[in-house]
């Protein structure tokens, strides 16, 4: 199921420009630069939007790439593609195999660039949620009827 999932979304981050969608090398290049500018002084405008929009700090020996804090804010992290999944299927099984809207919201409380699309994607390849979905209803047919 991984390896589908990481087709699928690599396949729709292929077919629009995606920038919510972090490759693992784009990330660890975007914790260079931000940890660069942190330590130096900021030269283009470039580098006040990346101090707007990103830090760094250390999680586990790792460094990772958060949203900067406001006070009493809880930490929220960016995610690249190899983590994509696993985060997507502990969220999934903790909240019972809840769909769509449940995910997003459990999702936005630690995570910043998890889409709706991601979340749909990874509950269409659940095999146990298809199961379970309702099938498609059985449309009014119109029938001919004959009174001769």
């Amino acid at each position: 199921m991984k390896t589908k999932f990481d087709t699928i979304i690599k396949n729709t981050t292929t077919e629009r420009n995606n920038s919510t969608f972090l490759l693992k090398e784009k990330y660890d290049l975007l914790i260079s630069e931000v940890k660069r500018i942190k330590t130096g002084k900021k030269e283009s405008p470039r580098d006040y939007w990346l101090v707007q929009r990103y830090d760094v700090i250390e999680v586990q020996g790792n460094e990772k790439l958060i949203c900067p804090m406001k006070e009493n804010s809880d930490i929220i992290f960016y995610v690249h593609n190899e983590e994509l999944y696993d985060i997507l299927l502990n969220i999934h099984l903790s909240i019972g195999h809840g769909g769509r809207d449940r995910m997003m919201y459990e999702l936005k409380k630690k995570y910043k660039n998890i889409t709706q699309s991601n979340v749909k994607i990874f509950l269409n390849l659940c095999e146990s949620c298809v199961k379970k979905q309702k099938s498609e209803k059985k449309r009014y047919r119109d029938k001919s009827y004959d009174f001769f």
